[in-house]
Formats: C-alpha cells, structure tokens, sequence
C-alpha cells in the first residue's frame, strides 16, 4: 500500500470546508502534508485540481499566500463549477524536490501522481477514480504540472502552469541544490518537451503563462518555441509581471477558468 497510517482534520473557511491531512507514503518513506479546499464538494465525481507550489514552499503557501480561497470562492459565485483544491507538500526535501524521484530512492513523482490522488480520494467523499485530475503549479511547481501532466498524460485531464522552470537547470535562479539529489538531472526523463513528444497523441490540453520581467520568461519563451517545432498542442500568454505572489495570485483564475472549459466541454460531448 502506498499510503496509510492518515491523520485527517476539518475547518470552515467562510463556507468552504478545508481538510488538513497528514499522510505517510511508502514512495517517500515520509509523512506528508495536503490541504484540500473544498472537502465537501456536492458535485459527483468532483473534478480535482492539485496545485503545486515552488521552491521553499509547502502545502500551506497556495492558500496562505496566493488566496487560492479567495479566487474560487469568487469565481464560483460568477459561475464557476464546483472542484475541490487539493495542496500537497512536494515532500519538503532540501530547498525542492522538483516532484521526482531523488537519488537515495524517495520518489516525489509516485507520491504526487499516486498518493496524493488516493488521498484526496479516501477523504474527500465525492470524489472518485472518475473525477478528471487537473494539474497546475508555479515556478517549480510548473516544471511539476507540466512534466507530470505529460508523463502521465492518460491521467490527467489537463494542464495550466505558471511562470515554471523549464528545465532542472533553472533551480539554481533560486536555489544551491546540488544537481547529484537528481539521478534524472541530465536525462531525457527530466525534460517536459521529452514527455509531450513521446506522448504527443494523448496529450491533455496545455497551457502555461509567464510574466515579461519574469527571470524565467526566455526559458518559457524556449519551451513554447519547441512545443511549437514539435507540434504539440499548447496555448501561452504573456503577461506583465514578474517571479512574485501578486503575479501568481492573478493569474491563477486563468488557471481556473481553463480548466473549468475542459470541464464543460466533457459534460457537454
């Protein structure tokens, strides 16, 4: 079993009900961290979305600092469907762990793609292995949605990732990781554009997002220009703005609204 041993808590958040879970992973060997916002959704099958933060960060920074609760709820009461936001930690690992596997065996790939959709499911009733999975990140969070979503393209019903690495070597903009914590560092199975390539025909809708006085706007710029090469399916938008929660804050309704067309598109087909 990959996960067990689950230590869960409820809160009211002004109408949204928020779970706190603790969870121990097998993939890891660790416990872990995950808000879910929205843990007590109507809908059947609710859609999910796991939103996945940056460097330094944890499961707590989506709500805390980019008023995730506040874009929904606002969003929602203009007509958005109802999802439930599920946060996880990327598994807390020196300054990030990318959400991959590291070289003394921790896998952060399994535990976001695996243990954290088994989670949400065994907590959050209404949500089920038919509810479509929604992946969306920041910074490294964005290297994660877009890399995982790719990957694991038969999984996850689509993409949207904000001001994201690209590659690995963009961690050392923000931190001094060593790149010997990635086995995967130099690789194939580290490169997003790898990913939509070999699964070029089942690939979820993409689309990602950068600020022009980002640090990591030319890296995206780079990724969009070989998506376009390869012919891979995407959509981006620049935007003012730079590498900072206000940006991210922003934007993060384009994050929903996105998804919330693949969701009406599917009730609709």
């Amino acid at each position: 079993m990959a996960i067990s041993r689950i230590e869960l808590g409820f809160e009211e958040r002004i109408g949204l009900t928020q779970a706190n879970v603790t969870v121990f992973s097998s993939n890891t060997n660790r416990r872990h961290d995950i808000s879910i916002l929205n843990a007590r959704p109507k809908t059947k099958n609710a859609p999910i979305i796991v939103l996945l933060h940056g460097v330094y960060g944890s499961h707590w920074v989506w709500q805390s600092l980019g008023k995730a609760d506040e874009v929904y709820r606002k969003q929602r009461a203009e007509g958005l469907s109802e999802f439930v936001l599920v946060m996880p930690s990327d598994g807390g690992v020196v300054e990030g762990t990318a959400y991959m596997s590291l070289t003394n065996g921790e896998n952060y790939e399994r535990w976001i793609v695996e243990d954290v959709i088994a989670a949400t499911r065994e907590v959050v009733a209404n949500v089920t292995d038919k509810s479509p999975v929604y992946l969306c990140g920041l910074s490294m969070g964005g290297f994660g949605a877009l890399r995982l979503g790719c990957k694991y393209a038969n999984k996850v019903a689509a993409v949207s990732a904000h001001s994201s690495i690209t590659r690995l070597e963009d961690l050392a903009h923000f931190t001094d990781a060593q790149k010997v914590l990635y086995p995967d560092f130099d690789s194939e199975e580290a490169s997003i554009l790898y990913w939509a390539k070999k699964h070029k025909t089942m690939l979820p809708p993409i689309r990602l997002d950068c600020g022009k006085s980002d640090v990591l706007f030319e890296a995206n710029l780079n990724l969009v220009q070989g998506f376009d090469e390869a012919d891979i399916p995407h959509s981006f938008d620049a935007f003012d703005g730079a590498h900072e929660w206000s940006y991210w804050q922003q934007h993060l309704g384009d994050s929903l609204q996105f998804f919330d067309q693949h969701t009406l598109e599917n009730k609709n087909a």
